[in-house]
């Protein structure tokens, strides 16, 4: 059964999906596909996932990072960091590793952090206000609209993916 229609990216460049819970490769034709596969969790279920899809004027591409909540990759035009985190991440966990990819990047190179940090940003949290700032002191904004609602459900809606980048790349738009 095919979820997503197989057009549904062609405009974009770069895809960003999180919580994939891919065990094993995945493509789709005309993007390359690097994967941060989801681990195996309870009762054998795979849990998180990270996949950066890519066309091919992004080439040429290096992984810089992957680690068990960052996929980070090199391209011809920026780096993408790609995150997810569960839940359960406390604020300072998540600086951490945030921390660890962005030293790994020169300040000047453009740089395109997105994904699922967990910090809702349409209510005030303690959690989300801590990572937010620090993403916002490391130079990178927001590029989403903070307060817009995103996965619609029957227990209500919350705000949890976030895109952010640097000035370089806000400028060269």
């Amino acid at each position: 059964m095919q979820m997503i229609p197989e057009n549904s990216w062609d405009h974009y460049d770069a895809v960003i999906l999180t919580e994939t819970f891919l065990t094993q490769e995945w493509h789709i034709d005309s993007f390359y596909a690097v994967h941060n596969f989801a681990t195996q969790g309870i009762l054998r279920r795979p849990k998180g996932g990270i996949s950066l899809l890519m066309k091919a004027n992004l080439s040429p591409f290096h992984v810089r990072l992957k680690s068990a909540n960052i996929l980070m990759v090199t391209t011809k035009v920026c780096t993408f960091i790609c995150a997810y985190f569960q839940p359960d991440y406390k604020s300072e966990e998540i600086i951490d590793e945030l921390t660890a990819a962005l030293t790994m990047i020169p300040r000047k190179e453009p740089v395109i952090l997105a994904g699922d940090l967990n910090c809702r940003t349409d209510i005030e949290l303690h959690k989300s206000k801590w990572v937010i700032d620090f993403i916002t002191r490391e130079g990178l904004t927001m590029l989403n609209w903070p307060k817009g609602k995103a996965n619609l459900s029957v227990n209500g809606s919350r705000k949890i993916e976030s895109v952010f980048t640097n000035k370089d790349v806000i400028h060269q738009q």
